[in-house]
């Protein structure tokens, strides 16, 4: 039977399917409107503001925040003081605000180092990028230290850059080329809100704190800048300053609040201060050097300055691991500056007989659980 061959149609009519004309308008509103949610938009003339940059700041790089965003807004947003100038929002480099903000906003997409770059550059200190750290130090203390430019500043508190004795910022800037910038290595914050050792960092931290608690009591103007002078103090910007338990109280009275309190509800400074020093002379906690400020894991107040300087960040992880209560400590609580735990030992030196029986009844042990897991492996070879 013969085959019969195969005739291919081609249909060239247009069936396709008409659309609305509705649906393509609905269909390229919906791309126009995710398109523009996913492009990345430009800060713009509104977000030039102090509330805008603590924000984003607070978002981003919540490490670089001076205690919380009512401290970075007080500062950003002095009612008298210029602090921070404006700038623009196009600013990349300069002591300006605008420069904080683009920094911040930048370190939101970013990680690793590269956010920790954005961020130095967003933090009030500048990070070198947004100003130097002598260009931020001196545009604070000379506008804030003296009663010349500051009506506030307390009278009878030594004034700073004095511009009725010819001190001018250019001065101020010759002055601070002088001061270091290597902050001690290891500490728990970032080296633009380290409050102490012989740096320009330091004293540019106390310079922050007298804009910010200055407008509560002019008696802050003067204590600050004290802190943030050239000769400073021995208690704060000096290289032999102890970490102390005036430090770590104003912290945890600030941070650790509500379900995250160290101490009774309405404790005050002075008295929290007591109960630390006090618990340290017990012997629960030793005094230590400058370079204890970079202890975490010991009984030291160098150690509870460790953590509680954290509490900025995360009160319920930071102010339950720098507790100063030694009934709190691990494996009880959550308290990690502990005393490490010592095997007294007789006159003469030797363990005693109890101590060492322990010692060698776990090494028998010990020595057995190998020998059989060794018979063991070889029954099951």
């Amino acid at each position: 039977m013969q085959k019969r061959k195969r005739v291919w149609r081609f249909d060239c009519s247009d069936r396709r399917p008409k659309r609305s004309p509705a649906l393509i308008a609905v269909l390229a509103g919906s791309w126009i409107f995710f398109g523009w949610l996913a492009a990345p938009r430009p800060a713009v003339a509104a977000d030039l503001t102090c509330a805008y940059y603590c924000a984003s700041l607070a978002a981003s790089c919540p490490e670089e925040v001076l205690h919380n965003v009512a401290s970075c807004e007080a500062f950003c947003g002095h009612p008298e003081l210029e602090a921070l100038p404006a700038g623009t929002l196009g600013d990349t480099t300069g002591n300006t605000l605008g420069c904080r903000i683009h920094h911040a906003d930048e370190a939101a997409s970013r990680t690793g180092a590269a956010r920790e770059s954005f961020c130095a550059a967003a933090s009030l200190a500048g990070g070198g990028t947004c100003g130097s750290y002598c260009e931020n130090y001196c545009q604070i203390v000379v506008n804030t230290c003296n009663q010349a430019n500051n009506a506030d500043y307390p009278a009878g508190k030594a004034e700073y850059f004095d511009p009725d004795e010819g001190e001018t910022m250019a001065s101020c800037l010759l002055e601070c080329g002088g001061y270091a910038t290597d902050v001690l290595t290891g500490i728990s914050q970032t080296e633009g809100l380290f409050g102490y050792g012989d740096t320009v960092q330091c004293r540019l931290h106390h310079a922050h704190a007298a804009i910010i608690e200055g407008q509560d009591s002019d008696h802050n103007y003067g204590l600050h800048c004290e802190h943030a002078s050239p000769s400073s103090t021995g208690e704060t910007c000096s290289d032999s300053a102890p970490p102390n338990a005036v430090n770590y109280c104003a912290f945890a009275l600030t941070h650790c609040t509500g379900a995250n309190e160290i101490f009774p509800s309405g404790t005050g400074h002075s008295s929290c201060v007591s109960t630390v020093n006090t618990t340290a002379s017990s012997g629960s906690y030793e005094s230590g050097p400058f370079q204890s400020f970079t202890d975490n894991d010991t009984n030291s107040l160098g150690c509870l300055n460790y953590w509680i300087m954290l509490t900025p960040q995360d009160a319920t992880l930071y102010c339950a691991k720098g507790d100063w209560d030694p009934a709190n400590w691990q494996p009880g609580g959550d308290g990690v500056c502990i005393a490490s735990v010592s095997v007294p030992a007789l006159p003469d030196g030797s363990l005693p007989l109890s101590v060492a029986l322990a010692i060698a009844g776990a090494m028998v042990l010990g020595a057995a659980g190998i020998f059989a897991r060794g018979r063991f492996r070889q029954g099951v070879r």
